[in-house]
């Protein structure tokens, strides 16, 4: 899938193969304040889906005493013909909160405000049961680590990728 346009975000590619969590792409996280002046972080990713047993493991870095993760995903949105369902983990594989992807849905799954401490942390991307796969199978997501409690995914720039 070719994107004509601008685009001055940069995402993080996976790195196949990511299908299990030891294997994880690690997201390249950037650091930004908000408009009060407390710090957060974002990192911006795409993957693609090759088939239904194709899922992807991504890790992110937590590093403030107090964190909230935001995890917001297009892809219908976008053009793709996939619509993944995502899930957040701690280091110990313990499952910490999972979003239905919707084909219909504007972001196609989001999760707002997981209250961790620092350390390492995973977002698993999962197709659904009747993906195909192939060139129109992909995805791309945000992800902010914040040191303040978010209102909504799109508050205060923490928005979702989009197709504008």
């Amino acid at each position: 899938h070719v994107i004509s346009r601008e685009d001055t975000n940069v995402h993080t590619i996976e790195d196949e193969s990511n299908d299990v969590q030891f294997s994880a792409t690690p997201v390249e996280q950037e650091d930004f304040e908000n408009g009060s002046g407390k710090p957060f972080t974002r990192g911006q990713a795409q993957g693609s889906v090759s088939d239904s047993l194709d899922e992807d493991w991504f890790e992110f870095e937590v590093t403030y005493e107090e964190s909230w993760v935001v995890v917001c995903l297009n892809s219908t949105l976008l053009g793709s013909t996939v619509a993944p369902d995502i899930e957040v983990y701690d280091a110990d594989g313990g499952l910490l909160d999972s979003a239905s992807g919707s084909a219909g849905g504007d972001p196609t799954a989001n999760l707002e405000n997981i209250e961790v401490g620092p350390g390492s942390y995973y977002l698993r991307v999962v197709p659904p049961e009747d993906v195909d796969g192939g060139p129109g199978a992909w995805y791309r997501f945000n992800l902010y680590v914040a040191s303040f409690s978010v209102s909504s995914y799109s508050d205060g720039g923490y928005s979702c990728p989009s197709g504008s």
